[in-house]
């Protein structure tokens, strides 16, 4: 039987993921791997070390302070422009990156970001609720065969740069800096992969950890829409990917704080101005505003937690078991002392296997 874990939020994104991942790759064997199964650079997975060491994940796995290699899955939005930062700022720590990246993961390039800032920004009041990353700008430009590009199009040069010019030339823009600014991003990503598919996961002894992005409440297909993620943010992905490397037995970590929180336009429901919670990571930015609190809805969240769960009920290969994880139980004095909490850094949680409650 080849078991692999999942990590899953469970609301609008944000609720420790980051540290869940970090976790359980550093309960697992050498060298796990850290698959990213959806979402692309606009998800922000913070990892605090117990001595004190933070990074803000973006590309590369939350697990990767643990050891781990990380996979980007054909489901996972790859952004140049976005990795080449995230790269130098690892590699200036003196820390070891491992990177695979699916030949089939779609491109985000510069205009696409360019193009969801401008829409948000046109919207004014009606906005959608980007993070101004390009993601949604990205799935429409794969949805015409003209103007798709893939991470497996970066060993291609030349294909590459003719592509990058008729996409640029498709958002108007006639920067020859921007355009050649991205090449060069480009260039240095395809020198610092590994080029693959699903298939390097097959017949690995390493213990395998699905690293989601968003939450259930930000599937694509989510009661939200439209202020939702073009992705699916649940186990869909992860059970593909599963059947076709031989994982049978999944665990999905269903991941949510003590409280609902939201960073972006869209509903919150049970939303509390007067609720406040201190926040390294989502601070205010021009795109999402500030973060958003709200009381904790046990309904909501139990309701995605169980439509999401009920799918697997499909997929005769893989044997899923649901367990809840709840992050931030330190800031909810309602809790009391007699909660059993592990500690991991400065994050509280504890794990419920739904199958029992």
């Amino acid at each position: 039987m080849k078991r692999a874990i999942a990590v899953i939020g469970a609301a609008f994104g944000d609720e420790g993921k980051g540290i869940f991942t970090d976790y359980f790759c550093r309960k697992a064997g050498e060298e796990p791997w850290c698959v990213r199964f959806n979402g692309g650079a606009q998800a922000g997975h913070t990892v605090v070390t117990p001595d004190g060491d933070r990074h803000v994940f973006h590309h590369f796995g939350a697990g990767t302070l643990a050891g781990a290699r990380t996979y980007l899955s054909r489901h996972f939005l790859v952004n140049p422009a976005m990795w080449i930062e995230e790269y130098r700022e690892l590699q200036g720590r003196g820390l070891r990156t491992r990177l695979f990246v699916d030949r089939e993961a779609p491109l985000t390039t510069v205009w696409d970001m360019m193009h969801n800032q401008n829409m948000e920004a046109a919207a004014g009041a009606d906005r959608h609720g980007s993070c101004g990353m390009g993601i949604h700008a990205t799935m429409l430009r794969q949805q015409r065969p003209e103007m798709r590009l893939f991470a497996g199009d970066l060993e291609r040069p030349g294909y590459l740069h003719q592509r990058i010019e008729s996409i640029q030339a498709a958002h108007g823009s006639a920067s020859a800096a921007i355009r050649n600014r991205f090449i060069i991003d480009c260039e240095a990503m395809a020198s610092q992969i590994n080029l693959c598919d699903s298939r390097v996961l097959v017949d690995r002894p390493a213990d395998i950890i699905f690293e989601g992005a968003q939450g259930l409440l930000l599937d694509q297909d989510s009661e939200f829409y439209p202020h939702v993620t073009h992705s699916k943010t649940g186990l869909t992905n992860v059970l593909q990917i599963a059947r076709e490397t031989g994982i049978n037995q999944i665990d999905a970590v269903y991941v949510h704080r003590s409280y609902l929180t939201r960073h972006g336009a869209g509903p919150l429901p049970g939303e509390d101005s007067n609720l406040s919670y201190h926040d390294d990571t989502n601070v205010e930015n021009e795109w999402q505003g500030p973060l958003r609190f709200a009381p904790l809805n046990p309904r909501l969240i139990s309701d995605a937690v169980f439509a999401d769960y009920a799918m697997m009920r499909e997929d005769t290969d893989t044997n899923v078991t649901p367990l809840m994880a709840v992050t931030h139980c330190d800031q909810q004095p309602w809790l009391g002392a007699g909660a059993h909490f592990a500690s991991h850094g400065s994050t509280h949680r504890d794990v419920y296997d739904l199958r029992r409650r």
